[in-house]
C-alpha cells in the first residue's frame, strides 16, 4: 500500500478496517487471527474514501464489481465495503468443530443474480424456514429451484436471535420430517434440557410465589408415553432462528437451490404452459443499485411468503375463519441472570399472576436469558401502544422486581437496559430488545392451489393462534406433503391431477388445527378464570366504555396491564372509583393491593390449583393431532371407507369458560387404514443388522440420492415364503411386473420415466434368510407392527413417500381381485 501512494497510518488504519469487517462476517482466518486481533485493540471503524480503498485492494487482484453476501454491519461503518468486493472474493464460511454457530452464513456460493436463475422449473417466494425446508425438499429429488426473498440471503443468527421471537416448539411429525434430511440429531443436541421445558408454571411472577406446576413429561395422562412408543423421534423446543440456520446451512450444500435476494413479487402472468413470475429490485442498506423489473418463467410457483402473502394476493385468494380472537402486546427482553435465581422452577411456559401484570412469558432459552411476555390488551379501549418505560415496568412486574429510581449502570436516556430489586433481595438486570402488539388469529386460504400450478403453503396458506405451536409444525408439513406430489408429476410422468390432492389433504388438516388452537386458548383462559378473572366479561366491558374512562386507561399514571386487571378483579368497583375521583391513582393503587390480597386468598387460590392439578388447562403435547392426522381417499390414496371432510373452515363462537372443555389429553392409537400415516416399529435389516424405525425405511427408500425422483415403498408382511408368493403373483399380473426389486407398470422399462416402487419383505421368523426378489427386514416385535396394520397373517401395504398409507390388502395373494390389482396400479401409474 506504501508504493501505492498511501502513508503508513492511512495504509494501516485501512488494513485494520478491512480485517475488522472480515471478522465480523465470520470469516475463519486461521494463523492470520492472531496477527490481526492485536490491530483492532482499543480502534474505532472510520469510513474511508473510496478512491484509497480502490488503490489498495485492486493490485492484489479484487475486482469491483458488486457486493458480496455479507451480514449487516451497524449503519454508517465501512458502508464501502458493501460495494467493493466481488461475490467470488467469498465464498462462504463453515461452522468451526466444536461451534454450534458461527455468527453469519454467507448465500450460495453462485452470485445472487437475476442472470443465473433463468427459466427454473420451479419458484419459491419467499426463504423464511417453510420456503427453504421446500427448496431443500425439492432438491432431493433433483429438481432446481429459485428462492425469491426480500432479504440480503445471509442469515446472521446472532441478530436473528436479537430480533423478536418467534415458534419455538416442533412437534414429534416434524422431527420425523426433519430426520429425513438429517437435522433431527443436530436440533436434538442443542435444545434446552428437557428439564428445563417439561413444565408450565402458574406464579406471582417468575421469582415469585408458585400456585401450581404442570409436568407434561410425567405421564399422568399418558401423553409422553403415547408419543415416544410410537415414534423414534421426540418434540423439540428450540428458538426458530436456529432451526432457520440449519436449514439454511443445508440448504447451500446443494447446487440445485438458487437464492435470488434483495428482490420483491410484483406479479404473476402466464405465457402457454409457463407462468412468467415478475419481480423487482429492491435496494439493500447500501443503496447499490437493482434492475427495476426481472422475469422469471417456471413452470410451477410456491408462495411462501407469510401471512401478508403476494402471492395469495395476487391470486386473489380469500381467508376465512375468525379475526380479533385476542390481543396482546408481545415483550421480548433478555435477562440471563434469572436462570440462576429460578431455584431450578424451570419451564416452557410461566403463566404470571399479579396486582401489576397478567401475562404469558415463553421461556425461548432460559440458560441464554431469551424472554418473550404476551400480556393481553382490549380493544377498542386499548391499542396496545406502549413506551419503552411502560415496558421496562412490565418486565419487573413478570420477573418479581421492584424497578431502580436511579438509572443502573450504563442506562442512559433511550437506554434499553434496566433494573431492579427483586423479591429475593438482590438486585436484578434486565435488557428490553423489542415489543409488539398483534391480534390472534384463526384463518385459512379459500383454496390452496390455483390451476396445479400456484399453491400456498405455510402462513400464507393458514394462520393459527399460538396456544399449541402449532403454526410452523403446519408449515413444514405442508411442504412435505407438496414437495413429493411436484417431483412425482415433473420426474415421474405422474397425471396433474395429483397436485389438486394437496388442498384436499391439507386443508382440513388445517381446518382441524384451527379449532383445535381455539380449543387451547380456551383452556388456558379456565385457570384465571376461576379466581374471577373473566375474560369475556372484561372484553364486554371495555368495548362499551365511556370516553372518560378510555381517558383514565391512557393516564400516565397507570399502567396498561394495572387497568386491565383492576377490571378484571371488580368492573362495577372500577367504574364507580374511575368516575369518583379519576385524579387519584395512588389510592386505586393501593385498593388493587387490597383487592389482589382478597382475590388470592385460600379459597380462590384453591380454585386455581385445583384447574391445574386437573389438568384443564393448555397441555404440551397433543398425541392425537400430531400422528393421527388423516387423509381423505383421493387420487393418491386407495379406500373404499370414509368420507371426505367438510371443506368448511367457519369456527364455533363459543363463550370462554361457558362450555365444558374436554379434559386431559386425546393420544394416538396408530392405525393401517389408508389415509393414515405408517406406523412407527423398530425393522432390522437381514443383510448387515441394521435397525431402523419403519419411517425411517420409507424415507430411506422414497428419495434415494442416486434416482433423483421420488419412489412409494411396498411393504409384504408374512413369512419369507409368503413374501416370495406375493412377489410371483405381483409378476404375473397384466399390469405390474417386478424388476430387481421393484415393482413397476408392466409397460415401463427400468430406464424410463414412472413412479417405481420398493418392496421390502418383513417378517417376524427369527432367522429369516435373505431374498434376491426384495430386502428383507425382521420385526423385533413378533408381529405386533403386523397386528397395528390391520394383518392377521400376511398383506401388503403401499406407502407414499410423505410416510402415509396409500394403499392395504389384507389376506394372501391369491384372494386378490382384478379390480384390487387396477386400485394398486391406480396409485402407481
Amino acid at each position: 500500500p506504501c508504493s501505492r501512494g498511501l502513508d503508513v497510518s492511512e495504509a494501516m488504519e485501512t488494513m485494520k478496517r478491512v480485517a475488522r469487517c472480515l471478522l465480523q462476517q465470520g470469516t475463519r482466518m486461521g494463523r492470520m487471527r492472531g496477527r490481526i486481533l492485536p490491530l483492532l485493540q482499543g480502534e474505532r471503524l472510520r469510513t474511508r474514501g473510496m478512491d484509497r480503498t480502490l488503490v489498495v485492494l485492486q493490485p492484489k487482484g479484487i475486482q469491483i464489481e458488486r457486493p458480496i453476501p455479507r451480514a449487516r454491519l451497524p449503519v454508517g461503518q465501512d458502508a464501502w465495503l458493501r460495494e467493493c468486493f466481488s461475490s467470488q472474493a467469498y465464498n462462504g464460511t463453515r461452522a468451526r468443530s466444536g461451534s454450534c454457530f458461527p455468527k453469519a452464513f454467507f448465500s450460495s456460493q453462485r452470485p445472487a443474480s437475476s442472470d443465473n436463475c433463468k427459466d427454473p422449473e420451479i419458484v419459491i417466494i419467499g426463504a423464511g424456514p417453510v420456503g427453504v425446508y421446500s427448496a431443500i425438499l425439492l432438491s432431493r429429488y433433483g429438481l432446481p429451484c429459485v428462492v425469491v426473498d426480500r432479504g440480503d440471503g445471509v442469515f446472521d443468527l446472532e441478530k436473528s436471535m436479537e430480533m423478536h421471537p418467534r415458534a419455538h416448539v416442533l412437534n414429534v411429525r416434524t422431527m420425523e420430517l426433519l430426520d429425513e434430511v438429517g437435522l433431527s440429531s443436530d436440533l436434538h443436541r442443542e435444545m434446552p434440557p428437557l428439564d428445563q421445558w417439561r413444565y408450565f408454571r402458574y406464579a406471582t411472577s417468575l421469582i415469585g410465589t408458585e400456585f401450581g406446576v404442570i409436568d407434561h413429561c410425567d405421564d399422568r395422562d399418558g401423553a409422553y408415553s403415547n408419543l415416544r412408543s410410537n415414534s423414534h423421534v421426540f418434540a423439540c423446543h428450540i428458538a426458530q432462528p436456529k432451526l432457520e440456520y440449519h436449514l439454511w446451512k443445508l440448504a447451500r450444500q446443494s447446487d440445485k437451490i438458487t437464492f435470488l435476494t434483495h428482490h420483491e413479487l410484483t406479479d404473476i402472468g402466464k405465457d402457454g404452459e409457463d407462468l412468467v413470475v415478475k419481480l423487482r429490485g429492491c435496494s439493500d442498506p447500501a443503496h447499490v443499485a437493482r434492475p427495476e423489473e426481472t422475469d422469471l418463467r417456471c413452470k410451477y410457483l410456491i408462495g411462501a411468503d407469510g401471512s401478508r402473502s403476494k402471492v395469495r394476493e395476487i391470486c386473489n385468494i380469500g381467508l376465512e375463519g375468525k379475526r380479533g380472537i385476542e390481543s396482546f402486546v408481545s415483550i421480548h427482553f433478555k435477562c440471563p441472570e434469572l436462570a440462576g435465581r429460578l431455584n431450578g422452577k424451570f419451564a416452557m411456559l410461566y403463566f404470571v399472576f399479579n396486582p401489576k401484570v397478567i401475562a404469558c412469558i415463553v421461556a425461548h432459552d432460559i440458560n441464554q436469558g431469551e424472554w418473550v411476555a404476551q400480556v393481553p390488551f382490549f380493544p377498542p379501549a386499548q391499542d396496545g401502544t406502549l413506551e419503552a418505560e411502560e415496558c421496562h415496568d412490565l418486565i419487573a412486574a413478570i420477573i418479581g422486581a421492584q424497578r431502580s429510581e436511579t438509572p443502573s449502570e450504563g442506562k442512559q436516556e433511550g437506554s434499553n437496559v434496566s433494573s431492579g430489586l427483586a423479591e429475593d433481595g438482590k438486585t436484578i438486570s434486565w435488557k428490553l430488545c423489542s415489543w409488539r402488539p398483534w391480534s390472534m388469529d384463526a384463518m385459512i386460504a379459500s383454496k390452496y392451489s390455483v390451476d396445479r400450478r400456484i399453491f400456498l403453503v405455510g402462513d400464507a396458506a393458514h394462520q393459527f393462534p399460538p396456544s399449541g405451536g402449532f403454526g410452523l409444525n403446519c408449515g413444514l408439513q405442508d411442504a412435505h406433503n407438496l414437495a413429493w406430489k411436484l417431483a412425482s408429476v415433473i420426474r415421474c410422468a405422474k397425471s396433474p391431477s395429483v397436485l389438486d390432492s394437496y388442498h384436499l389433504e391439507r386443508k382440513p388438516v388445517a381446518r382441524d388445527t384451527a379449532m383445535l388452537s381455539i380449543e387451547n386458548h380456551a383452556r388456558g383462559l379456565l385457570v384465571p378464570l376461576a379466581v374471577g378473572l373473566d375474560r369475556d366479561m372484561l372484553s364486554s366491558i371495555t368495548q362499551g366504555v365511556s370516553a372518560s374512562l378510555l381517558q383514565s386507561f391512557s393516564s400516565p399514571a397507570k399502567s396498561l396491564s394495572q387497568s386491565l386487571l383492576q377490571v378484571a378483579q371488580s368492573p362495577l368497583s372500577l367504574i364507580q372509583a374511575f368516575s369518583k375521583d379519576s385524579s387519584s391513582p395512588e389510592g386505586s393503587s393501593n385498593n388493587l393491593e387490597k383487592m389482589f390480597k382478597v382475590l388470592l386468598g385460600t379459597p380462590m387460590a384453591r380454585a386455581m390449583q385445583r384447574e391445574v392439578i386437573q389438568r384443564k388447562s393448555i397441555p404440551l403435547l397433543f398425541p392425537e393431532h400430531d400422528l393421527g392426522a388423516t387423509y381423505p381417499p383421493s387420487e393418491v390414496v386407495q379406500c373404499l371407507e370414509g368420507a371426505r371432510p367438510s371443506e368448511s373452515a367457519s369456527f364455533p363462537s363459543t363463550p370462554v369458560g361457558k362450555t365444558s372443555l374436554p379434559a386431559g389429553t386425546r393420544l394416538y392409537k396408530p392405525s393401517g387404514r389408508p389415509g393414515s400415516r405408517l406406523p412407527h416399529k423398530f425393522l432390522r435389516r437381514v443383510s448387515d443388522g441394521k435397525v431402523a424405525s419403519s419411517v425411517s425405511w420409507v424415507s430411506e427408500h422414497t428419495a434415494p440420492p442416486h434416482l433423483n425422483r421420488p419412489q412409494l415403498v411396498l411393504f409384504i408382511l408374512g413369512s419369507t415364503k409368503t413374501i416370495q408368493g406375493w412377489i410371483e403373483s405381483l409378476s404375473a399380473t397384466d399390469s405390474l411386473r417386478v424388476r430387481g426389486g421393484k415393482l413397476v407398470l408392466a409397460e415401463q422399462d427400468m430406464g424410463s420415466r414412472g413412479m417405481e416402487v420398493s418392496i421390502i419383505g418383513v417378517t417376524d421368523e427369527e432367522r429369516p434368510s435373505e431374498m434376491n426378489t426384495c430386502e428383507v427386514v425382521v420385526e423385533e416385535a413378533r408381529g405386533e407392527w403386523r397386528k397395528v396394520l390391520g394383518i392377521e397373517e400376511e398383506g401388503v401395504v403401499l406407502v407414499r413417500p410423505d410416510g402415509y398409507i396409500a394403499w392395504r390388502f389384507v389376506g394372501p395373494a391369491h384372494d386378490m381381485q382384478e379390480a384390487d390389482v387396477q386400485s394398486l396400479s391406480s396409485v402407481i401409474v
